[in-house]
């Protein structure tokens, strides 16, 4: 069965191409399955809405799996579009199989830089508030913190 996605989404540049190319580059992967006969984007979260958002704005009628894992662990949604134009795309973008620590950075027009950042911190960001002791022993909270991992080579 195949369902509809709009195959021209990476073919030029706007925030939310940037954005959700950034969001492939952290939390996306590519499958070129001969044993399926077909090419697949596979996009994973925690965050059900952002999947949700994604298979919006790519016009997507794919479905959204919830996997659940191993005990205490929060449940993963995972969207996975067979679609041999858009995944032809990505590869014209940089992005191929098993990129996890060789990818490099595309060339993203200076202006989309921050759609792509956003996108990226999205998929291997997080905030989060560091608790501590204060001057009555009271836990309060220290200091916000960030974190973004990059596996980008520039």
């Amino acid at each position: 069965m195949k369902y509809f996605v709009n195959e021209k989404f990476f073919n030029s540049w706007n925030p939310d191409m940037a954005y959700i190319l950034g969001y492939f580059y952290a939390d996306g992967s590519l499958e070129d399955a001969d044993y399926l006969r077909g090419k697949y984007i596979r996009v994973t979260s925690i965050d059900k809405s952002t999947i949700e958002n994604i298979k919006l704005t790519l016009g997507s009628q794919h479905t959204i799996v919830k996997h659940v894992g191993y005990e205490n662990r929060k449940p993963q949604y995972l969207m996975r579009i067979g679609n041999r134009v858009l995944y032809d795309s990505l590869i014209r973008l940089g992005l191929y199989p098993n990129k996890s620590l060789t990818v490099t950075i595309p060339k993203i027009p200076k202006k989309y830089i921050k759609h792509f950042v956003r996108g990226y911190f999205d998929g291997d960001g997080c905030v989060y508030f560091e608790h501590g002791r204060g001057k009555n022993k009271k836990i309060i909270i220290k200091r916000l913190r960030t974190i973004f991992t990059i596996f980008i080579k520039f």
